[in-house]
């Protein structure tokens, strides 16, 4: 069971509008140091990363835009949608297996 095996501890977003001046890779990265910052860690001490398929930023660029050098777990799930749920799921499972 993955009850009390994990949790999320930052959250994180940027602003939302119909038309942003920015690529979606700077707004994966703003989001993710945000919620890096609210959780109290560094880049260096990410060790499992999730995503879903509708995006157009491949994971590896934001991995490395944003120094994640201790990867131990990488996953994707198929699809947007609710495949972003799909995502944190299965880092989820990868942590509390010990896998990531």
């Amino acid at each position: 069971m993955l009850k009390d095996k994990t949790a999320i501890v930052g959250i994180g977003q940027t602003e939302f509008s119909k038309s942003i001046d920015s690529t979606e890779l700077n707004l994966a990265c703003k989001a993710i140091k945000n919620a890096l910052g609210d959780a109290g860690i560094s880049p260096d001490q990410v060790d499992a990363l999730g995503s879903f398929t509708y995006e157009e930023t491949p994971e590896f660029e934001i991995a490395r835009n944003l120094g994640f050098g201790n990867l131990t777990y990488w996953s994707q799930a198929p699809y947007g949608g609710g495949a972003s749920c799909a995502a944190i799921g299965q880092v989820a499972m990868a942590i509390a297996s010990g896998i990531a």
